[in-house]
């Protein structure tokens, strides 16, 4: 396997390629490091960061075989390696993290934890490990969105059925009021997932802080085909109303005589 230096991200001038990772730890230590820096403090800390966001599980192993860095470091924004790989799709790198002792409920400075990025970013294979955790179903980001709210404003369709089934909420409201359906009509306004959140209960009728629907912004868009669901899914919606009103009026006429009766 061929390891790139993670200096290079964003950068003209390439530090080529190395055969192992011992050969990237070294070159990244002796290169990137601050000399300011005593060896033994900051630098396996960046190089864990550097290592999880790009998915080179070897070189981490090394790392913690050699250094035992911190595995909660944090970067700029607060981000810890495992929010980067979960953000990143790292599917070998994030088991790894958490059998270091990696925190499931980390939170960066959009308040986002680790499952909010895999769910944001569609790593539904991700989602589903850090479920089988027990990583918190319902956190909230900054926007008051929870993972659920996150992954039907990117149109993931997986992985939203992977949060369904495990009981995620779908009657959620971010800062403007919007639903997870409204935020899935909204954004990419696919209609597999559109009739996915109709199936699982999410009501149609429900409107964000401008007074917007669900049908509102699929009309917005022209996009027809979500529409027809909508229109659908409003009618079931009333239909359901109002059986449910005559249910009650019958059930009211057959026992209140009775009662007086009595």
């Amino acid at each position: 396997m061929i390891y790139g230096c993670p200096a290079d991200l964003g950068q003209k001038r390439k530090c080529g390629t190395f055969e192992s990772p011992e050969e990237l730890f070294a070159h990244f230590e002796q290169c990137h490091m601050p000399q300011s820096v005593p060896r033994g403090l900051r630098r396996p800390r960046r190089i864990l960061l550097w290592a999880a966001q790009m998915g080179h599980e070897a070189v981490i192993q090394l790392l913690f075989l050699k250094k035992d860095p911190d595995v909660e470091v944090r970067d700029f924004d607060l981000m810890t390696p495992l929010s980067l790989a979960a953000r990143e799709g790292r599917n070998t790198v994030v088991p790894l993290l958490l059998e270091k002792g990696a925190k499931l409920e980390s939170r960066d400075k959009e308040s986002k934890t680790p499952l909010a990025w895999a769910a944001c970013r569609g790593h539904n294979t991700i989602v589903r490990l850090l479920l089988e955790k027990d990583a918190d179903l319902e956190s909230l980001d900054i926007d008051l969105r929870t993972p659920l709210a996150l992954a039907a404003d990117g149109g993931h369709q997986n992985v939203v059925s992977s949060l369904l089934q495990s009981g995620a909420n779908l009657k959620t409201r971010d800062k403007r009021s919007m639903t997870p359906l409204i935020l899935a009509v909204r954004s990419w306004g696919r209609e597999g997932l559109v009739r996915l959140l109709l199936d699982k209960g999410a009501d149609p009728k429900v409107r964000d802080d401008t007074g917007k629907s669900p049908l509102d912004y699929a009309r917005e868009r022209n996009n027809s085909a979500v529409a027809k669901l909508l229109e659908k899914g409003e009618k079931s919606a009333v239909d359901k109303l109002q059986e449910a009103t005559r249910s009650a009026w019958g059930w009211s006429w057959r026992v209140v005589p009775d009662l007086l009766r009595k």
